[in-house]
């Protein structure tokens, strides 16, 4: 996204000597700015200016603004008479634009009136499937009484759009904001769904031990504002589980000094705002609300200040505005700060610690916080810094919502280095997600970081127009559980479900039926199956003392597939029955072995 467009107002009177303030004081404004987006992505400016005199003595006779971009084109200004152009230079890539007027309006509370029109390329830009309109923010006067921007665009757009800040009125091709919605920050504007990336990752991961162990790997997972397509995983892993915070953990059984090279690559799609269908497991908020490694919680002066906040959004802006980002630590291996030395010295902050700072504020404050690594597509360098690091990954925070049961992702750092682009009401389609960890301030590892020293860049993101064919495939059931068992004793059972897919499917629901003998704890809806996962559900069967001996029948079901396997539930006498008439003719063969050994020793004696 380029740094949003700026008009400067200079209003310059040449009735009297004075200086800008004062000039100021002597003139209201209304302005009126329309931006028409046309269908090769230039944008027609036209913006309409009301100057009304506040002193019955003064009146304009020039007019300067400065745009700044350097690619205007078809300047145009008029007032009531006719051109008043008087010139127009670019300079350091931007526009300075001098009017001179023909009318001479005097008198208190006289109006003049006259509009400035252009056409500019830097206002639109166009990465994958998404293209960003950006509205420059309202110019910083005091003199302007009232500053409205409109957004005109053709039917012939997605008409799936999203808004930053939301306009205060909107209809199919038109969005209104005003100087409230644009006092601090421009507005952007996202047309289309989602975004594409293709996505290569590549791990090295060894055992360097004499006995064989498990290595685990993590995979970028689904999340409310992200879908994974895996593929192709070389070698393929044992099993893919989530882990207790949403994260994919992939693992492989390594023999004694084995070292495996991993290459995965897969498709994600982004989202602009959180999937409904996507569902977070139940929070333990107090785990995200302790201290950890680089989160010191327990800081009394950070402690103070994060009970001062108080809400996600105070944090927030006290973050942006407190650090500065330091362009010049990204390309040096320097060891993660922390929010205390982040706190104290603020001018040396990258993503990390915005996040920390962030993150202990908020825990502070009794919000719970964790920290997002992953990969963040940058459209202008400049604005949203990468590190030169070989696969360094950009850090984000996110806050839990308790009313909408939902974390929610923000980036203090973007804020910062865009000069105040919104990235707290939403992000963008620009964050991909690799893990997200609370638990600890360390562990799980994204990718990037399973590496034995090759210099060779292990990340490699792309955009793409679409997204691979997939073909879905039905899940696989199987019950594990014992062929027999005794009344009154508990049965354990598994139910193992496996999803072939290279998706993740969502909130399925297996139904487990046992009859005659009931099921002690009704089966939960599984939010997530990671794709090519197997996903074992332990259930438990109580037999009543009271039950006669009876085949019971144990079905699993889901949307139209069925698995069943009987178990024998009979008293225990009768489940060792068998066992009893082996011991006893056991017991008379040795008897009698023991008889005849004996009888040969009687007859010797």
């Amino acid at each position: 996204m380029k740094l949003f467009v700026k008009l400067v107002l200079v209003i310059i009177i040449l009735v009297v000597s004075m200086d800008k303030a004062y000039a100021e004081n002597k003139f209201s404004s209304t302005i009126k700015t329309d931006y028409y987006l046309q269908e090769d992505g230039t944008v027609k400016v036209d913006q309409r200016v009301i100057l009304k005199n506040l002193t019955p003595d003064s009146f304009p006779t020039q007019y300067g603004m400065i745009v700044y971009t350097d690619d205007l084109e078809s300047v145009v200004a008029r007032d009531g008479q006719g051109d008043i152009l008087k010139d127009y230079q670019k300079v350091a890539e931007q526009t300075q634009i001098s009017l001179k007027f023909n009318e001479e309006v005097v008198g208190m509370g006289s109006e003049l009136n006259f509009r400035v029109s252009y056409s500019t390329n830097s206002l639109v830009t166009g990465q994958g499937r998404i293209k960003e309109v950006n509205i420059p923010a309202s110019p910083n006067s005091d003199s302007i009484e009232a500053y409205t921007a409109v957004l005109h665009i053709p039917g012939s757009y997605s008409k799936i759009r999203n808004y930053k800040p939301q306009p205060k009125q909107l209809d199919e091709e038109t969005a209104i904001w005003t100087q409230k919605e644009l006092n601090k920050t421009g507005a952007v504007v996202f047309i289309g769904e989602s975004q594409y990336y293709e996505v290569k990752l590549e791990y090295d991961i060894k055992n360097e031990g004499l006995t064989s162990i498990i290595q685990e790997i993590t995979i970028p997972p689904d999340t409310a504002y992200q879908r994974v397509i895996l593929e192709d995983i070389m070698p393929i892993p044992m099993n893919i589980e989530e882990d207790s915070e949403g994260n994919w953990i992939a693992k492989y059984d390594l023999n004694p000094k084995q070292d495996v090279h991993i290459i995965l690559r897969l498709a994600v799609e982004t989202f602009f705002q959180p999937r409904s269908e996507f569902r977070y497991k139940m929070l333990e908020k107090k785990s995200y609300l302790t201290a950890h490694k680089y989160w010191e919680v327990n800081d009394k002066e950070l402690n103070k200040k994060g009970n001062e906040l108080a809400t996600p959004e105070n944090i927030y802006f006290f973050v942006k505005d407190h650090l500065t980002y330091n362009y010049h630590k990204i390309d040096k291996e320097e060891d993660r700060s922390g929010a205390v030395v982040a706190y104290a010295d603020s001018n040396n902050a990258v993503s990390t610690e915005f996040t920390d700072l962030f993150i202990t504020l908020a825990r502070a404050a009794g919000i719970p916080a964790r920290e997002v690594n992953g990969y963040a597509y940058a459209t202008n360098p400049d604005t949203q810094p990468q590190s030169l690091i070989l696969d360094q990954l950009h850090t984000w925070p996110e806050y839990y919502n308790s009313d909408q049961q939902i974390w929610v992702p923000i980036d203090p750092t973007w804020a910062d280095t865009t000069i105040g682009v919104d990235y707290f009401t939403s992000l963008d389609f620009n964050h991909i997600a690799f893990v997200q960890r609370g638990l600890s301030s360390t562990q799980p590892l994204p990718a990037g970081m399973f590496r034995n020293g090759d210099e060779t860049k292990y990340i490699k993101v792309e955009l793409i127009d679409e997204l691979p064919d997939t073909e879905i495939k039905k899940i696989k059931l199987e019950l594990d559980m014992p062929e027999q068992a005794a009344l009154g004793r508990l049965v354990e059972g598994d139910l193992i479900i496996t999803n072939p897919n290279n998706f993740a499917l969502l909130n399925v629901l297996v139904i487990l039926e046992s009859h005659p003998i009931k099921i002690s704890k009704q089966l939960q809806e599984i939010t997530i199956l990671p794709p090519l996962s197997k996903t074992i559900v332990p259930f438990e069967l109580t037999p009543s003392y009271s039950l006669d001996a009876v085949d019971n029948t144990v079905k699993a079901s889901y949307m139209g597939q069925h698995i069943e396997q009987t178990i024998t539930i009979t008293n225990l006498n009768e489940l060792i029955k068998p066992y009893l008439v082996v011991i006893g003719i056991g017991s008379m063969l040795l008897l009698l072995v023991i008889y005849i050994i004996r009888k040969k020793t009687w007859k010797k004696n």
